[in-house]
């Protein structure tokens, strides 16, 4: 652990043009964690929906689709790559969140995730792509 930084987690990965370790924040275990807390619930919905689907066949229906494409959306960043637009990704999925009953834990996740060290962990592998020689 990091004793200049208490915000970072021991996870790592290797950065291959430098050949240096890249420590994680905690926020990227926050937010994974508040990804698959909300995949647990749109599923839920989701089956929700097909239990109310004989009551009421539109509701029924909205809730199964509704509840399968925000799960899949909030499950996404639990197998994504660490590039740059995989934060962008995740910083839409927090704002998305702010719109729920997830808003108390979505604040604080926001406010540490649009942090430099959060971008610059998803950055970090970026650098080989972006420096191509053009003729």
């Amino acid at each position: 652990m990091d004793d200049k930084n208490p915000n970072l987690l021991p996870q790592t990965r290797w950065a291959p043009e430098e050949g240096n370790r890249v420590t994680a924040p905690r926020v990227v275990w926050w937010f994974r964690v508040h990804c698959l807390l909300a995949t647990i619930f749109c599923v839920g919905t989701a089956l929700n929906g097909l239990v109310s689907f004989r009551a009421d066949a539109i509701q029924g229906a909205a809730f199964v689709l509704g509840g399968l494409l925000f799960g899949l959306l909030f499950a996404a960043p639990l197998i994504l790559p660490q590039r740059g637009w995989a934060w962008g990704y995740g910083l839409m999925l927090v704002v998305v969140s702010l719109f729920s009953c997830c808003l108390p834990f979505a604040v604080p996740l926001l406010i540490f995730w649009i942090q430099s060290p959060t971008r610059e962990f998803f950055e970090a592998l970026e650098s080989d792509d972006t420096e191509e020689d053009y003729p």
